[in-house]
Order: C-alpha cells, then structure tokens, then sequence
C-alpha cells in the first residue's frame, strides 16, 4: 500500500504505477490496482490510498 498525492482518482493511479514501475514490479494478470480517497481538503491535491489486489469478480 502506498499514499499518493494525485489532483483525482486517474492521477493517483497513474503515479502508483509509475512508482511501481521503478521498483521493479510487473502486474500479474490476476491482478488489480485500487485507489481510494483517504483526505481531499478543499482546493489542493488529494491524498489517495493505492494498493495491489487479486481482482474480484461479481456474482450476478
């Protein structure tokens, strides 16, 4: 898991994986990235919990 400051959820990602990229790790298939809001204060960059998971799939 790692926080990450990013403008939205897109920018969060995409700094996680570049993070995850320079240390070296490749994203299996089964694999997912997650990002949730941890704080927005109003009007600056929000910080944002990013972590690796098994991808889940929905029962109908």
């Amino acid at each position: 898991m790692q926080i990450i400051q990013a403008p939205d959820v897109h920018g969060a990602r995409q700094n996680y994986l570049e993070l995850l990229e320079r240390r070296g790790v490749s994203l299996m298939p089964s694999m997912a990235i997650y990002v949730e809001t941890v704080h927005r204060p109003r009007g600056a960059e929000g910080s944002w919990l990013c972590y690796i998971a098994q991808v889940m799939t929905a029962a109908a």
